[in-house]
């Protein structure tokens, strides 16, 4: 009952449509008669601070950083 026997073929991929397959399939749709586009619009720049501190110990050092200090609304200065 629990001896191996081998299939003489495999079933369940028949239909299988490879990804690139199916894409190639598809065509652009740009009709003008229906006013459909995609317009792509490039994305803005990320500008990030000048003082951008980034705090980190070597690995090895298991220490923690020190508390952040509050400011007077009582928000933290850091992380």
């Amino acid at each position: 009952m629990h001896d191996f026997v081998p299939v003489k073929s495999l079933h369940g991929m028949e239909d299988y449509v490879d990804e690139g397959t199916y894409y190639d399939s598809y065509e652009r749709v740009e009709d003008p008669e229906s006013g459909f586009r995609v317009r792509v619009e490039p994305a803005p720049p990320i500008h990030y601070p000048g003082a951008l501190d980034a705090l980190f110990y070597p690995s090895s050092n298991l220490t923690r950083f020190p508390h952040p200090k509050s400011t007077v609304l009582g928000t933290q200065v850091k992380y």
